[in-house]
């Protein structure tokens, strides 16, 4: 796969279109550069076929040259072994005078066709000499036409993206595999759900040759293969994981259609894990309490606690800092119980900024997952499930328990920023019925959050996603970044990491660990501005007013199960 620059790799998908003249000056403009970099394809053509006749020519000049020269050779051999002529005393003449003349004549014409063959075997040498000179000259011209028609097929991309008019097509080809995968998918579950006994007994069947090759594989990478067998997994499944998600999903409803509702979908499949999650785990009533910053605990986010977010890049930051990992850290196959910023897991912040007319707008930022396993707080892997299958979650209870206590108001905006699951639960508490009764959304702002499910809340307010290929979570919803619902305010961003050429897209591109963090999902954002999208732009904008302010005080709010 040919590598692109990191901007090239940025798609957008929503967002407000262009004011239709100004759409059709951009394609006329678009046109107008595919022709001329078609023009400059010609061109660039035509000199590699100079380039090639001149070559060729070359070649059989020089075949030629050395031809005579061969022939030249042999009639200078000739010529030596030919006697030179005696001299002729005025007592010996008749006969051998003409034999005398004859030897001459025909020596005199050798020595002229030598010289001739060896002048025009030089003259062939120099004028191959000079085509190759011209095919050296011309080639470089080539490649400059065929440069300029490269970049000028960027610049048309570019123009077509910053209009929000570039789009990408998935081939019949894709679409076939892609639906191939998902129904597989779904009747092998459904099948294995039915037939538990017989699905065991293959998995047993194919599990010593699974075992035996992961075992000579790890022995002879000296161990690498087992440390990177997750990431492997996940690598492996990246293309194809909205596909798996959703017959994974659709098998389970299709298996257990009472649990399901009898309908076959992906959130009824989610749900039925949802309900069985909840009768196994049964995860006790929620406390919600203010965490104040002080001392050992949060000394990070005391630094820009009375500060507004002001964009959207350092409310990323922020919901980053209520999360363990920390990306300069090795990962462990646990997080430590505080969060990088210092404060205990399972705490969200709340943020009131105060604008210069005396508005007052609220910022939630909401982190990701901290344990798959269900534990002392909400953020794991059982509200992952709810959430998923359209329930309110324990973190939707959490955040509307924190606005009620720091007194926010029906008519005051509220921006819901989250990452993974907090991606998710924003979505889901602004599609939540309950949530719009009591508050409005202001905005809504998700990185690697699977969320093609929600709706949004039923008025519009600038919605941004951010995404990429090889994270596999925003996918858990069945659709990968295309997918989305796209509107005049519903915006995603996504890319391929591994299609650019930076080190670092390609570092975080080999899986889970550098492609999920809220960190490469910041990178995506600037990428996706520096290509000056009007879509992206504007959304944005948007979202910076909610988030900039005259000043702001954040307070933070740590769940707890009893």
């Amino acid at each position: 796969m040919e590598l692109s620059n990191p901007t090239d790799t940025i798609r957008v998908y929503g967002g407000k279109p262009l004011h239709k003249i100004d759409a059709d000056e951009v394609r006329i403009a678009a046109s107008r550069i595919t022709e001329t970099a078609n023009q400059l394809t010609l061109a660039g053509s035509a000199c590699r076929s100079a380039v090639g006749q001149l070559e060729f020519a070359a070649t059989r000049w020089k075949a030629d040259a050395a031809a005579l020269s061969v022939s030249a050779s042999s009639l200078a051999i000739t010529l030596m072994n030919m006697a030179a002529p005696a001299k002729v005393s005025s007592s010996n003449l008749g006969t051998p005078i003409c034999l005398a003349q004859e030897t001459e004549q025909r020596r005199y014409e050798l020595s002229t066709e030598i010289a001739k063959q060896k002048a025009q075997s030089s003259e062939l040498i120099s004028k191959a000499t000079r085509a190759r000179t011209i095919a050296a000259n011309i080639s470089p011209i080539a490649a400059q036409f065929e440069m300029l028609a490269k970049t000028c097929l960027t610049k048309r991309d570019a123009l077509l993206k910053a209009a929000g008019l570039y789009e990408e097509t998935e081939s019949r080809t894709q679409k076939l595999i892609s639906q191939i995968v998902t129904y597989q998918t779904m009747a092998t579950v459904a099948w294995s759900i039915k037939n538990p006994v017989m699905a065991l007994a293959n998995t047993l069947l194919a599990a010593p040759t699974i075992i035996g090759a992961s075992l000579l594989a790890d022995k002879l990478s000296n161990g690498q293969t087992s440390k990177n067998f997750v990431t492997g997994i996940v690598g492996g499944i990246a293309p194809y994981s909205d596909e798996l998600v959703n017959g994974l999903a659709n098998g389970i409803a299709a298996a257990a259609p009472n649990l399901a509702g009898h309908e076959v979908s992906l959130t009824a499949g989610i749900s039925v894990l949802s309900t069985l999650g909840q009768l196994a785990l049964n995860p006790g009533k929620l406390q919600v309490t203010e965490t104040i910053p002080g001392g050992l605990c949060g000394p990070k986010v005391l630094e820009y606690q009375d500060t507004p977010s002001g964009n959207v890049l350092n409310a990323l930051t922020r919901v980053g800092d209520l999360h363990p990992f920390d990306p300069d850290v090795p990962p462990a196959t646990t997080y430590p119980e505080m969060g990088r910023g210092g404060l205990p897991n399972g705490t969200i912040g709340v943020e009131k900024v105060t604008h210069q007319d005396g508005s007052i707008t609220w910022t939630v930022l909401i982190p990701g997952t901290q344990n798959f396993k269900p534990g002392v707080h909400p953020f794991d892997g059982l509200t992952d499930l709810d959430l998923m299958a359209h329930r309110q979650s324990q973190v939707n209870e959490q955040v509307l328990e924190a606005l009620r206590q720091v007194g926010a108001k029906k008519d005051e905006p509220i921006v819901l920023i989250g990452h993974s699951l907090g991606g998710i639960a924003a979505m889901s508490i602004a599609s939540s019925v309950i949530f719009n009764n009591q508050y409005t959304v202001g905005g809504v702002i998700t990185a690697g959050s699977p969320t093609a499910t929600f709706t949004g809340p039923p008025y519009a307010v600038p919605i941004l996603h951010l995404e990429n290929d090889e994270e596999v979570v925003s996918n858990l919803d069945g659709k990968s970044g295309g997918g989305n619902p796209k509107s005049d305010n519903r915006v995603t961003v996504t890319r391929r990491l591994s299609a650019s050429e930076a080190e670092q897209d390609q570092k975080a591109a080999a899986g889970l660990e550098g492609a999920h963090p809220i960190e490469t999902h910041q990178r995506t954002l600037e990428l996706a501005l520096e290509t000056e999208n009007e879509q992206v732009k504007e959304i944005t904008e948007r979202l910076n007013n909610l988030l900039t302010g005259e000043s702001a005080q954040t307070k933070y709010f740590t769940a707890r199960r009893g």
